[in-house]
């Protein structure tokens, strides 16, 4: 089974289901297992497919490491760095996105397929759905291109996009820096939009679930929204300096870290708090993931943290430098990339 950015299926549609489905071991104490450098940090989240593990990196390559012998297997060259923008795997293929203005697609031996230009930086993941992928760019637009990288259309928003699309209900919704979230056809015909007070900064996809997105804008709120209306259930307020990181649903909650250092815990429904924890750092990039009832998030001094569902630290351990990526979990361990230059991996 496949674990990465997302989920299982390139879809960000069923992510907090499909975590439920994954088993990781039992630990008292969170132990460091595993590390290994490379030449640039590493912001983006890491996908991992039968014991190799994926993942971009800001010395401009994309590397495939085995986590048996922890030795690198491959390392693709591009232009650019890689930003937030994380691998995807279809069938045989890597997908991502770089900072020189290109998708790639990258064979599992590491031989570039074809690469798809825009006019700006790559932040945003692709997302793929029957044979279309969809992703953002810094030059404003929404694109779609086949599964060959021809360009089928593209959707010009009024700001700079680093959000990652998801898709709900066959539409495609998406954040830009223009404030909005924008909701889709597949054709590529605007339905809605919302809008929220400042930018959409999300390091991946608006969280969807039952039908309801939930998304942090940096004006300093957590929103919950129709997906099939547009219409606003909530807002909850945070802390200072914005959100940029994704919320997690799970079991009526939904889980949400803050660039204040807050991790947030709120009434689906409602967005009443239920509790918050004050961790060392800031939360910009991290999503919050739920497994087998404990709760993960790392933060930008470097903390890795583990809650139970209540809100009780069960433990805590240090990464150099922090991270700002959503862990990969694969054989009983979780693995996060960080601004140190080191893939680590815990369990």
């Amino acid at each position: 089974m496949d674990f990465g950015f997302g989920g299982f299926d390139s879809g960000f549609s069923d992510f907090d289901t499909e975590l439920e489905e994954f088993e990781v071991k039992k630990v008292k104490k969170f132990d460091r297992m595993w590390r290994c450098g490379f030449g640039g940090s590493i912001l983006n989240s890491p996908l991992v497919h039968e014991d190799r593990i994926y993942f971009g990196c800001c010395d401009h390559n994309v590397y495939c490491i085995d986590l048996c012998t922890d030795k690198e297997i491959w390392r693709f060259p591009t232009g650019g760095i890689f930003y937030f923008s994380s691998p995807v795997l279809l069938e045989d293929t890597i997908y991502m996105g770089s900072y020189d203005f290109s998708m790639y697609a990258i064979s599992l031996e590491g031989k570039e397929k074809w690469n798809f230009r825009t006019g700006g930086e790559i932040f945003s993941t692709p997302l793929v759905r029957d044979g279309v992928m969809y992703f953002g760019s810094k030059d404003s637009n929404v694109y779609a291109i086949d599964m060959n990288g021809k360009e089928i259309w593209r959707f010009k928003t009024g700001g700079e996009i680093a959000c990652a699309p998801a898709f709900h209900g066959g539409r495609i919704y998406i954040g830009s820096f223009d404030g909005n979230i924008y909701c889709l056809s597949s054709e590529g015909k605007e339905l809605w939009r919302f809008r929220a007070g400042q930018e959409i900064v999300c390091c991946g996809p608006l969280r969807i679930h039952e039908g309801i997105i939930y998304f942090g804008g940096m004006d300093n709120f957590l929103y919950s929204v129709n997906a099939e209306t547009g219409k606003e259930l909530w807002r909850f307020p945070t802390g200072d300096y914005g959100n940029s990181s994704i919320p997690f649903v799970h079991e009526g909650m939904v889980y949400h870290g803050c660039r204040d250092g807050f991790l947030y815990a709120l009434d689906r429904k409602t967005g009443r708090e239920i509790w918050r924890f004050k961790c060392d750092g800031g939360i910009t990039g991290s999503s919050p993931v739920v497994v087998n009832g404990k709760v993960y998030v790392s933060d930008e001094s470097g903390g890795v943290y583990c809650f139970t569902l209540d809100g009780k630290q069960a433990w805590k351990t240090t990464i150099e430098d922090g991270s700002w990526g959503i862990p990969a979990v694969w054989n009983g361990r979780i693995y996060y990339g960080s601004k140190d230059c080191h893939m680590y991996g815990f369990g």
